[in-house]
């Protein structure tokens, strides 16, 4: 059968991965977030793949944030997994 493949696009309310607090874990990255899902799922044999659907720049000295979707990139990522 495989292993379980689980794929999430989420972009987190718009919020970057930058150590926020998760059961007391650390997120700081899509593979924090990752490690995170897999050591919730009973299985031994998961896969998880996180597309971070979040962008973020500084535009005339304001920051933006947009929850983008997914955008060709990350379509292109999800689909290598």
């Amino acid at each position: 059968n495989g292993p379980l493949k689980v794929l999430i696009l989420e972009d987190f309310h718009v919020v970057p991965l930058d150590g926020w607090l998760c059961d007391g874990q650390a997120i700081d990255s899509c593979a924090a977030v990752e490690q995170y899902l897999r050591s919730k799922v009973p299985m031994q044999d998961v896969r998880v793949k996180l597309i971070h659907t979040y962008e973020s720049w500084t535009e005339e000295g304001v920051e933006i944030q947009l929850g983008c979707g997914i955008s060709e990139e990350h379509f292109r990522e999800a689909l290598k997994f």
